[in-house]
Formats: structure tokens, C-alpha cells, sequence
């Protein structure tokens, strides 16, 4: 199980197996794509008609306490899957933090 993580300037994405499942994660402005096989929804990447962009995070500066924290009003808010955390809105949040 793989839930609710962030891929960002990586030099690849995940590589996961053919039994992961994945849900709530977050992959952006990585070199190479990631490898994925198993289950895997409700991810950044099952998003139509969505690409990822800066403009979802309010910093992507490692050093900022608000580091990959998504933006009130991103299109990545209140479009996971719930798996069983508390969560703000009709739906939980894609990657680590939970909007509140």
C-alpha cells in the first residue's frame, strides 16, 4: 500500500510493483515518469483533463514549513479516495497534507 505521498523533482517518479496499490499520491516535475503496475486510482495521474503545476502548491522551497502543501482551491483538493484518515471536505486530498 502506497497512500497519500508527493514525487517532485525527482530523478525518476515511483517504481512500484505489480502488487502495490496506490491511491492519493502526487507525481510532479520528475525527469523520467514513473514505472507503475498494480492498482492504482484516484492518483494525480488518473486525473483527466488535470496536469500538475506549481501553481497547486503554496511552496516548493524544501525549506518552507508549507513544503508541497497544496493551495486552498487546487484542483488536487477534495479529489482522493478515502482509506480511512480524517479528512476536510467531501473528499480527501491528494498527497501529504490535508487541507483544514
Amino acid at each position: 500500500m502506497f497512500y497519500n505521498n508527493v514525487s517532485y523533482n525527482n530523478n525518476s517518479g515511483y517504481t512500484l510493483g505489480k502488487t502495490t496499490t496506490t491511491v492519493n499520491n502526487i507525481e510532479f516535475s520528475n525527469k523520467v515518469p514513473s514505472y507503475r503496475s498494480g492498482l492504482h486510482h484516484h492518483n494525480s495521474w488518473n486525473l483527466s483533463d488535470y496536469t500538475v503545476s506549481a501553481s497547486d502548491f503554496v511552496s516548493l522551497d524544501p525549506s518552507s514549513p508549507d513544503f508541497l502543501r497544496l493551495k486552498a482551491g487546487s484542483g488536487l483538493v477534495n479529489v482522493g479516495s478515502d482509506i480511512g484518515f480524517p479528512f476536510n471536505g467531501t473528499a480527501p486530498d491528494l498527497g501529504v497534507y490535508e487541507q483544514y
